[in-house]
């Protein structure tokens, strides 16, 4: 908010160029913060005494220092809050990255939990057709032998013939190949 003022209005608007230092706003605002005071005197505001009251009153004739000093308040307010922003960004990007990591985890342990089902289901599974097909020998072992001797097959030999689906080759030697030959 920029407004002009001229001479004439100098006086009609003199309060706002005064502040006595005791009420608590600027107190704590102007008096206590080191510097702010030094500052405030840096840039045309007066100590004066009014009717036995401290006055700090600014001089007119500082306006421009006045303005030049707030745009450097500005300038600098301006900065810490982007430095501020760009830290707050940085923490929740931080909080982000932390946060899909632990995603990433808890998603790995439950894919892994589930492979880790599958492969049990599977191997269970194997278990349980393997002791059935070992059951299932088992009892065509057992009916196997009561079978074949029930009702012997004339032309397939006993199960205790030794030898049984072996040929038998007989190796000559030559002198017994000219032999046979005469």
């Amino acid at each position: 908010m920029h407004t002009h003022v001229g001479g004439n209005d100098l006086v009609n608007i003199r309060s706002y160029f005064s502040t006595p230092p005791f009420p608590d706003t600027i107190k704590r605002c102007l008096i206590e913060p080191k510097g702010a005071l030094e500052y405030a005197i840096a840039l045309g505001f007066r100590p004066e005494v009014e009717n036995f009251q401290p006055f700090y009153r600014f001089n007119p004739k500082k306006m421009t220092e006045l303005r030049i000093g707030a745009a450097i308040l500005k300038e600098a307010i301006e900065l810490d809050s982007e430095k501020q922003e760009r830290m707050d960004r940085a923490r929740r990007e931080e909080k982000a990255a932390a946060a899909a990591v632990a995603s990433n985890i808890k998603l790995a342990f439950l894919d892994d939990r589930k492979t880790k089902m599958l492969r049990d289901q599977r191997e269970r599974e194997q278990r349980e057709a393997r002791a059935v097909a070992a059951a299932k020998t088992a009892s065509q072992e057992h009916q196997a032998p009561s079978s074949s001797m029930d009702s012997p097959d004339p032309t397939s030999p006993g199960p205790d013939m030794p030898g049984v689906g072996h040929n038998m080759i007989t190796v000559r030697s030559a002198d017994d190949a000219e032999e046979d030959s005469d």
